[in-house]
């Protein structure tokens, strides 16, 4: 009986392992699709995600800050 036991239990904890894991690592995107400049205090991340669900993306963001980036959006 323990000889059994002991691959249920593994094949179980596994199956519960990738249950438990994060399955949108695996959903592979674009490359993002970057317009306008960040500036801070007119146009920062709030704005810059408004405008990119507006473009029919998903999410947006000021790369690589509010200060010097750019305003990318992406689908996932």
């Amino acid at each position: 009986m323990g000889i059994t036991k002991n691959p249920i239990t593994f094949f179980l904890v596994i199956i519960l392992t990738i249950s438990l894991s994060n399955y949108n690592v695996l959903a592979a995107t674009g490359p993002p699709k970057c317009f306008g400049k960040c500036a801070i205090g007119y146009y920062e991340d709030h704005e810059c995600i408004s405008d990119c669900i507006e473009r029919g993306y998903h999410y947006g963001g000021c790369v690589p800050n509010e200060r010097s980036g750019k305003c990318c959006c992406t689908r996932a």
